[in-house]
């Protein structure tokens, strides 16, 4: 007599395991289940129901106080260092647009040219007070440390 197991078809849909006797004739007997597959046994059974996830209010990050004034300050300069030289000119101009698109892109409209020194002139505060800013938190970093 050889025992295995086959797969038995449910009431509402899906199959399960069970294992059954061969017998001479080749009818099943079923046996009682003992032991579960090892799948089965390796995985833990999971609650139905849904956990909820509770917050910890006391442990909160406050990210804006931890940034403090000096980042706020150096956002709202690196702002006016890229926006005040295009805002000057095009104020300044009777040809507004094509001094915005002069400014922006670097290219005169009127000549038909590319001029590097529009994009300098617009782009040049703004990096170089990145620049100042990154060399500032990398030296305040490293005092820090000191």
């Amino acid at each position: 007599m050889v025992e295995k197991n086959i797969h038995i078809k449910m009431k509402g849909g899906g199959s399960r395991l069970q294992r059954v006797k061969v017998l001479a004739s080749g009818k099943y007997k079923f046996i009682k289940n003992l032991v579960h597959s090892k799948s089965r046994a390796a995985s833990p059974r999971h609650k139905t129901t849904k956990t909820r996830s509770v917050r910890n209010t006391t442990k909160r990050k406050r990210s804006h106080s931890r940034q403090g004034l000096v980042r706020g300050v150096e956002n709202i300069a690196s702002a006016v260092a890229l926006l005040a030289p295009t805002a000057l000119d095009v104020y300044q101009s009777n040809t507004k647009a094509a001094t915005f698109v002069y400014r922006v892109s670097g290219y005169a409209s009127d000549t038909h040219k590319w001029h590097v020194d529009a994009l300098v002139g617009t782009y040049g505060p703004f990096v170089a007070f990145k620049l100042l800013a990154l060399a500032y938190h990398k030296a305040n970093g490293l005092l820090r440390r000191v």
